[in-house]
């Protein structure tokens, strides 16, 4: 029940990080759509500018105030085939009519179509009638100042640009015109530029870092006004090859916040994970020392059980030998029990801090010969091998000797119970100035690299199934630890699974 409660915590927890994510993309989405309409409109203002300056110098009037183009007129990419000249009558200084005309871009010519007259008195007296320049017939275009043409059935007009207009633009001309448009409307995005005509697919000004296939894919086209020097179509095109770069620069503010969002949700989701994770793991941790603890305790309760009931054997109290025999029984197993909860209760007061060391001075080799001592017979009993290599020149700490020989005592029993065939044990010890380093080693089972970094966890025992062929409970290594820990010294396990395990307790002579 546990578990499904928290697979489903965990499931409503990824859900909504996803739902979480969804959101600030489509919240980071929305943003840089608005910030690219904004660049946009920055962008075509500073062309359109641009475009109004280009237009003075190239009429030979930089500081002309021209008219801008209405932008969607503007934007167009189109040939510029019908013209008109205006009719003035010179004596009453006004407009009587207009000539029709078409651009025959063969012949570089104007070919006049038709003549309209405002007013059909002056069709019979043109005596003061002059006609003006030719000008485009596109309503969006205007030109102020009229000059006087001879009216003629066919007047030629330059259609391209020739080299001394080419000549006017200049490329660092035209990049300051650009860059001081760019920079009025707040825009500082590295740019490219050229000038090209869609009359003969040319470029005038090519573009310097740009290829000319992708600065044709530009958006930013701006047309040149038409003048008395060319008619053909010229555009002004302005490219920005890391326009996403910018727009991101732009939104830094915004990208900012939504990152450190997306880094907390994601934390805050990692965390529960790893809490659930962790939860589940110390559950299983708690059940199977549960498990094991009951065993443990089955045991002893089993045996002394049978040996109370051998007492209400009527040859038993004949028998004083065997009496003496099953209390000895029921003494051990009682004893057994008291360790086991003295265990228990121990590691309970080490993680409340409760345990207060008496500190003095204490002979590690007198320690280590009382275990060997007492282990002896459990060795001899399965053909085993105890080494010593006691080569400590000063074997006279200051420590807890209690606590001390208890952790003694907790690595040997460890070093017997994992090994399986005769077990074969090497004690050593040896000094540097300041420590004192215990190694004790093994030829049992080993510990396997994913199991090792869990063996000083409260609890914890090597998975070996629901088998109870070693016993414990988990709580023998912790303890190590903490004791070790408690009089500043560390423990380090060098171990391979199939071939034995050595356990390294470095420890200062002297108590800090």
């Amino acid at each position: 029940m546990r578990r499904r409660l928290l697979f489903t915590l965990a499931s409503v927890l990824i859900v909504a990080s996803i739902v979480l994510v969804i959101g600030i993309v489509m919240l980071y989405s929305q943003a840089e759509k608005q910030q690219a309409n904004i660049f946009d409109g920055e962008v075509q203002r500073a062309g359109y500018n641009a475009v109004d300056k280009i237009s003075g110098v190239l009429e030979g009037n930089p500081q002309s105030d021209t008219l801008t183009i209405a932008p969607d007129s503007a934007a167009e990419v189109y040939f510029q085939k019908f013209v008109r000249q205006y009719l003035v009558d010179t004596l009453n200084k006004r407009r009587v009519g207009f000539v029709k005309g078409v651009i025959d871009f063969e012949r570089n010519a104007v070919i006049p179509l038709d003549t309209l007259f405002y007013d059909t008195l002056c069709r019979n007296d043109l005596c003061n009638v002059v006609a003006k320049k030719w000008e485009a017939d596109i309503d969006v275009v205007q030109y102020g100042e009229l000059h006087s043409y001879p009216v003629a059935h066919a007047i030629t007009l330059p259609v391209e640009m020739d080299s001394t207009v080419v000549s006017l633009l200049d490329r660092r001309f035209l990049y300051r015109v650009i860059k001081l448009a760019l920079t009025e409307q707040g825009v500082d995005a590295d740019f490219d530029f050229a000038v090209y005509t869609s009359y003969n697919s040319k470029f005038v000004v090519a573009p310097q870092r740009t290829a000319y296939s992708d600065i044709l894919k530009s958006k930013y086209f701006f047309r040149l006004k038409s003048n008395e020097k060319f008619i053909a179509p010229y555009y002004l095109i302005i490219y920005f090859p890391t326009v996403r770069t910018y727009l991101l620069h732009r939104m830094s503010f915004i990208v900012g916040i939504i990152a450190v969002f997306f880094i907390i949700i994601m934390f805050i989701a990692a965390l529960t994970l790893f809490s659930l994770y962790r939860q589940k793991k110390i559950a299983d941790i708690k059940n199977d020392f549960i498990d094991n603890m009951t065993h443990e305790l089955k045991t002893p309760i089993a045996t002394i059980s049978l040996a109370c009931d051998a007492f209400h054997n009527e040859n038993m109290l004949e028998d004083k030998e065997s009496r003496l025999a099953y209390i000895q029984i029921i003494k051990n197993e009682n004893t057994r029990l008291q360790n086991m909860v003295t265990n228990v209760l121990r590691t309970a007061q080490l993680r409340r801090g409760q345990i207060v060391m008496d500190i003095a001075k204490v002979d590690m080799h007198e320690i280590v010969n009382r275990v060997v001592d007492s282990v002896a017979l459990q060795v001899k009993s399965r053909n085993g091998s105890m080494e010593l290599k006691l080569e400590a020149d000063n074997p006279v700490i200051y420590a807890d000797g209690e606590h001390i020989r208890n952790v003694v005592v907790n690595i040997v029993e460890n070093a017997l119970k994992y090994s399986h065939d005769a077990p074969q044990i090497t004690i050593a010890t040896h000094n540097d100035e300041k420590h004192l380093f215990l190694s004790v080693k093994d030829c049992g089972i080993g510990i396997s690299k994913k199991n090792i970094k869990h063996i000083f966890d409260d609890f914890y025992r090597v998975p070996t199934g629901n088998l109870h062929d070693v016993k414990g409970y988990g709580l023998g290594l912790s303890y190590v630890k903490k004791i070790v820990s408690l009089h500043g010294g560390s423990v380090h396990v060098n171990s391979e699974q199939g071939k034995g395990t050595e356990f390294i307790i470095c420890l200062p002579i002297k108590h800090k």
